[in-house]
């Protein structure tokens, strides 16, 4: 019995021993720290290479800072570089972007902001021909898993709207653009004449000529073009796939008709047509140098740059009014994406990044520039911006009566998207020659350029795009 006992005290003491000597073995871990509080984790540190299409001094400043706050957290070092090659034209971006991915080197996260004007496609795109070569993660599980309260603040729409082939390849953001019509008005003016607001073509018609009649002084607009007849496309009930190519909102067979062969087409022209003839627009003054009171917009402008060249009044303080709130638009996606690469091995250190940027508007402020946009965050003061208005408004007004295309994450074959590129450049040399000459565009003139386009092969483009989307649609219905 005394020696079962003593076997029982000899075994217990072994035990002790070896679990305080594990315990020691712990504290002396370089990756934890202990505080009088808790036992704090810090994971191993990582350099996330990242290439970017453009940055600011502002931010690069930032960085050491960024970097300390998650220090304890994710513990991560951004080595920031620039696309090599750029150039000064915005439009050259895709090209350096390519060439950059071609040349095999290697990077974590790549932040390209490639103009969908490139291509001349709508930004739904997703720029399917950066994903088509192959160097991008496929983070659809992924997300999810380390990103979880950010990915649950996006739709099963949202997520269709980004993907290729179904599925993820780009972070999705927390922002997007509508082909809302809206109007920067002067306050002062609106509060001189008890302006109540501005909703329609018809109360905007009535501002500019109210200040045309009232003020001598002051022009009623700033620059209307020929090139914002796009945004008569939504407004008339159609959605454009790409290309000038569109098809009514409310067909569910999606039937595609070239956007000159409607009769929406005409009416934009003779709209904008009318207004330039009455001499509303800057262009129109044979006084150019007058300060304009109101300026026309075709799409809900997310934020002006402080002293933009066209503000003529810095102090003046502007009113955004959106018109035609109670029609349905598409939500567009903007041109910035955000990859990683397929070969990167920190794809759970970036997408948990990712998570921890959107939790506060401290964070964001820290680290927007290499992740993510959200217009929940972004900020409309008077020391940046020149646009002054509720910001919770806003946001509500934006996202009221949007949603993504019933095309959203359709992708044309590449031929497809080849045709409707130049065919999209005929349409800008179009109107540019009027615009820039301040020119009225007849009747005449409108059936010369819908003949163009039926020589050039429309037609037989718009037949063969039909049955792609139809194989697409196909496909989806399961």
């Amino acid at each position: 019995m005394i020696r079962k006992i003593t076997s029982l005290i000899l075994t217990i003491s072994l035990l002790c021993t070896f679990s305080a000597g594990c315990q020691r073995d712990d504290k002396v871990t370089d990756n934890k720290e202990e505080t009088p509080e808790k036992l704090v984790y810090r994971p191993d540190p990582v350099t996330i290479v990242v290439y970017t299409t453009s940055i600011s001094e502002e931010f690069l400043d930032k960085v050491n800072d960024l970097e300390d706050r998650i220090r304890d957290t994710l513990n991560i070092h951004f080595d920031i570089r620039v696309v090599p090659n750029l150039g000064n034209d915005p439009n050259g971006r895709r090209k350096a972007v390519k060439k950059f991915l071609e040349s095999g080197t290697e990077f974590d996260l790549l932040v390209a902001e490639v103009p969908a004007i490139d291509l001349y496609l709508d930004r739904t795109y997703n720029n399917a021909d950066l994903i088509a070569m192959g160097h991008f993660m496929d983070i659809t599980d992924l997300l999810p898993l380390y990103a979880p309260k950010y990915y649950s603040q996006f739709s099963p729409g949202d997520l269709q709207a980004i993907s290729y082939n179904g599925r993820i390849y780009n972070i999705p953001e927390l922002t997007f653009e509508l082909q809302r019509p809206c109007v920067l008005a002067w306050q002062s003016m609106i509060e001189k004449y008890s302006i109540e607001d501005i909703k329609t073509f018809e109360d905007y018609v009535n501002y500019m000529e109210l200040i045309k009649e009232k003020e001598k002084d002051y022009l009623p607009c700033l620059i209307i073009k020929y090139l914002d007849t796009q945004m008569f496309i939504e407004l008339s009930g159609y959605v454009m796939l790409c290309g000038n190519i569109v098809y009514r909102r409310d067909d569910p067979e999606m039937k595609l008709i070239p956007w000159e062969q409607t009769g929406a087409f005409k009416e934009a022209i003779s709209t904008i047509g009318r207004w330039k003839a009455k001499g509303y627009d800057f262009w129109s003054s044979s006084i150019p140098d007058k300060s304009f009171t109101s300026l026309f917009m075709p799409q809900i402008p997310l934020k002006a740059e402080k002293n933009n060249k066209f503000f003529v009044l810095p102090n003046e303080k502007w009113t955004l009014h959106q018109l035609y709130l109670d029609n349905m638009l598409s939500r567009i996606i903007p041109d910035r994406r955000i990859f990683i690469s397929k070969n990167s091995k920190k794809a759970e250190r970036i997408l948990r990044f990712i998570e921890w940027l959107n939790e506060s508007q401290e964070n964001y402020d820290l680290g927007s520039v290499i992740g993510p946009n959200n217009f929940y965050y972004e900020r409309y003061d008077e020391n940046n911006y020149h646009y002054f208005f509720d910001r919770e408004g806003y946001i509500n007004a934006v996202t009221r009566n949007s949603t993504y295309p019933p095309h959203s994450g359709y992708n044309p074959p590449v031929r497809l998207i080849e045709k409707m590129a130049e065919r999209c450049a005929d349409f800008d040399a179009f109107f540019m020659e009027y615009d820039l000459n301040n020119i009225l565009i007849s009747d005449e003139a409108i059936a010369e350029f819908i003949q163009e386009q039926k020589n050039k092969g429309i037609d037989a483009l718009v037949k063969e795009l039909q049955e792609d989307l139809d194989a697409w649609r196909l496909k989806q219905s399961g």
